[in-house]
């Protein structure tokens, strides 16, 4: 007698698919939590990296103000804007350190000239400045930061031989503001701008608050929680400005008297200086 060949029911297929959707199910939610939990990891890592770089440029930097005896010469000029960005304050800073340009190109005696200014993502080479690109989750603008060699002005002995060919040293941040503030320490106040040619002097410390851009879910998250971020920046630098701190008037040039090009006599500036030296001496 034949047995007849039996298959599968039904109701054992479907039973058997329903075992294998749930496994899938199980093996999908477990591959995308693992595949998330990459993702913050690695996007809270690169926002530490911006976080120390940018830290650590400023502190070096900032702690390095160079400005002539008498803080007439624009090369050593330190100038902040206020200015406002599409997600807040978007301030330019420009002054000169006495650090080298870094790397290979740090000769002896060349100084280098700072800038930080914000710009639109669009405006920033990303091959050149490392920037990571936009992320549209996450609107913002650039912190493009540039580093050249100081350059004298035309007549002025002593530069480097070849500095002007020294190329220049860039870097990107993607920022949402970019707030700097000066204390003045003749009205004991902080500033929101700085020119040191018409104050003739150095801010006693610069106050620097940046914030990375944000997604709308990390906004309300941070609205929901009462989070400042005015009050609580992502980088928050407090520099003191070693050449301007402790300085209540306009620098006194009484060592390095300036003389015009023109006439070869001395300048006013250098006339009134040495007039109030020998004031004193008397």
């Amino acid at each position: 007698m034949t047995g007849r060949a039996r298959g599968f029911t039904l109701l054992e297929l479907l039973v058997a698919i329903s075992v294998l959707t749930v496994i899938v199910g199980i093996v999908f939610a477990t591959f995308a939590s693992v595949t998330d939990t990459m993702a913050i990891a690695r996007d809270n890592a690169d926002r530490m990296g911006y976080r120390m770089a940018l830290r650590r440029n400023l502190t070096e930097n900032l702690g390095a103000v160079y400005a002539d005896a008498a803080g007439k010469r624009e090369e050593f000029q330190l100038a902040g804007t206020d200015e406002s960005g599409s997600y807040g304050p978007a301030d330019t800073l420009r002054f000169c350190t006495s650090l080298p340009m870094p790397g290979a190109y740090a000769l002896p005696g060349v100084m280098k000239v700072v800038q930080y200014s914000m710009v639109s993502s669009s405006e920033v080479d990303a091959s050149a400045t490392g920037y990571p690109g936009d992320d549209p989750e996450r609107p913002g603008m650039a912190l493009q930061i540039t580093e050249s060699p100081l350059a004298y002005e035309e007549g002025i002995e002593g530069a480097v031989s070849g500095s002007d060919q020294l190329p220049l040293v860039q870097l990107a941040i993607p920022v949402a503001s970019f707030d700097v503030l000066y204390f003045d320490g003749l009205s004991q106040e902080w500033k929101q701008d700085w020119d040191s040619l018409s104050e003739q002097r150095l801010p006693w410390a610069v106050w620097v608050r940046v914030n990375f851009p944000r997604s709308e879910d990390e906004r309300a998250a941070d609205n929901a929680a009462g989070v400042d971020l005015t009050e609580t920046p992502d980088v928050e630098v407090m520099a003191s400005i070693a050449t301007g701190a402790g300085v209540e008037g306009p620098f006194l040039d009484f060592n390095h008297a300036r003389l015009d090009s023109a006439s070869g006599d001395m300048s006013n500036d250098a006339k009134s200086s040495k007039k109030q030296s020998k004031k004193k001496k008397n």
